[in-house]
């Protein structure tokens, strides 16, 4: 009687690597905000880009 796979509510789960690589610069530069963090991740070799940072 089961529907099969539960739809997923919330954001997507991020990768532990990808988080971590996120938090280096934040803890490291507190001034920086997410913007600046989020400009810097391509630089830092990542392929991808989390699309928000925070809050909504």
């Amino acid at each position: 009687m089961g529907r099969g796979i539960p739809c997923q509510v919330g954001r997507p789960l991020v990768d532990v690597r990808l988080a971590v690589l996120i938090e280096q610069p934040a803890r490291e530069s507190l001034g920086w905000g997410c913007k600046r963090i989020q400009g810097e991740l391509p630089v830092m070799g990542t392929g991808s880009v989390p699309p928000q940072c925070g809050g909504s």
